[in-house]
């Protein structure tokens, strides 16, 4: 019995292997094609379009309008893009296709917009656009950089695509785990689960491979950005179990320790969220102080 065990665990080892090799080559192709499609068709039509388009516009309420209908078109993609992180639980299967759609419809509106601009400017070259305006307007507001709250908001945007690549990898990884029979001994499965951990703190602490992270105030924001998804995940935990208790009322033990246990978590993580901010936020003044 043991034997017959081992012997189909480690056929569905290496056959787990074999799909995952696989997979990577499909990607990796998927990649390329992609890539040569981006570089050699996408962006060389989008451009000629645009500047076909260019060449006709002769009123320069035309170009702020198309500039206007690019800013509108930047919001809706954030927010369809937020909208499907969210609803990514329920609609895997079509997430990457809903997502490509959506972000060459983008990048297409994008290079029309930057090639009408530059077609028009040729035959007016005093016109200013839109974005250049907004740049000069940012760069007078310099001061306004050094406010905790915006210096801090610009450290959490240029973490949010190293976070998404990370968060991608731990989606794929467990999909592996879950979606394929690796053992029949369940603590391996327990084993990965217990890696997760290791895996956001290293991204948090380290910079490349085995590369101390340095710099502070990324490591800084890294840990609130780890804390936020923490304490994301134990909420919308909280309130799923709260609904099955509020439904099972004779469970009056079990509600007590969920209660406790539940909101222990929620109650460290806002701790330790508080204290790194607060903190912060005395280094940053007392910086500012020595300069």
């Amino acid at each position: 019995m043991v034997a017959t065990i081992l012997l189909s665990t480690e056929n569905n080892l290496w056959s787990n292997i074999l799909i995952i090799i696989v997979y990577i080559v499909i990607m990796g192709v998927l990649l390329l094609i992609l890539t040569f499609f981006y570089n050699m068709i996408f962006s060389v039509v989008a451009n000629k379009f645009g500047k076909f388009l260019g060449s006709k516009i002769k009123r320069k309420g035309i170009v702020i309008a198309t500039e206007l209908i690019s800013l509108i078109v930047t919001v809706i993609f954030i927010i369809y893009a937020l909208s499907l992180f969210f609803e990514l639980r329920n609609n895997l299967d079509y997430f990457a296709i809903k997502f490509a759609v959506m972000l060459f419809s983008f990048l297409f509106i994008i290079f029309i917009r930057d090639s009408i601009i530059i077609e028009y400017k040729k035959s007016n070259p005093t016109y200013v656009s839109i974005n250049y305006w907004i740049n000069n307007q940012l760069k007078r507001l310099n001061w306004l950089r050094r406010l905790y709250l915006v210096n801090r908001f610009e450290l959490l945007v240029k973490q949010i695509f190293s976070f998404t690549i990370i968060l991608s990898l731990l989606v794929i990884v467990l999909t592996f785990l879950t979606e394929l029979k690796w053992s029949h001994n369940y603590s391996h499965y327990f084993l990965v689960l217990c890696f997760i951990p290791f895996f956001f703190n290293y991204w948090v602490y380290f910079n490349r491979v085995i590369t101390i992270n340095r710099v502070k105030e990324e490591v800084f924001i890294r840990r609130i950005i780890m804390y936020l998804f923490i304490l994301i995940l134990a909420v919308s935990q909280l309130f799923i179990e709260f609904k099955f208790y509020l439904n099972d009322i004779n469970n009056s033990n079990d509600v007590e320790i969920f209660i406790i246990s539940g909101l222990s978590v929620l109650c460290i993580a806002l701790d330790r969220i508080i204290k790194e901010i607060t903190t912060d936020y005395l280094d940053y003044n007392k910086s500012k102080v020595l300069e």
